[in-house]
């Protein structure tokens, strides 16, 4: 199976994110990092630091917390989390292919 082009995986994936509930408070963030210009291919793995991404955001960092839990219910990523003393709790997420819509 051929794996989709970059534009077609990336309109799948945020039309798929944004269906979830609060899944679109990270959809925008997550693509934009995943589809860097300064990277040759699609990276599907990101990682960043809560806070700061919160507050770029404009949201609470638990509402941050809520919406990758509820992407990675939906199937649509997966994540860990681990803390850092200087600068709090850092994502690691990696984007999945959205599954094929049911026949």
């Amino acid at each position: 199976m051929n794996a989709p082009s970059t534009e077609s995986w990336i309109l799948g994936w945020v039309l798929r994110a944004r269906q979830v509930t609060h899944g679109a408070v990270m959809a925008g963030l997550l693509v934009d990092l995943a589809a860097d210009p300064r990277q040759v291919h699609l990276a599907r793995t990101v990682r960043f630091p809560v806070d700061p991404a919160a507050r770029a955001l404009g949201v609470q960092p638990e509402a941050v917390r809520m919406a990758l839990h509820q992407l990675a219910m939906a199937r649509l990523i997966h994540f860990r989390t681990e803390d850092h003393p200087d600068d709090g709790p850092h994502v690691t997420v990696i984007l999945l292919f959205p599954p094929p819509p049911p026949a």
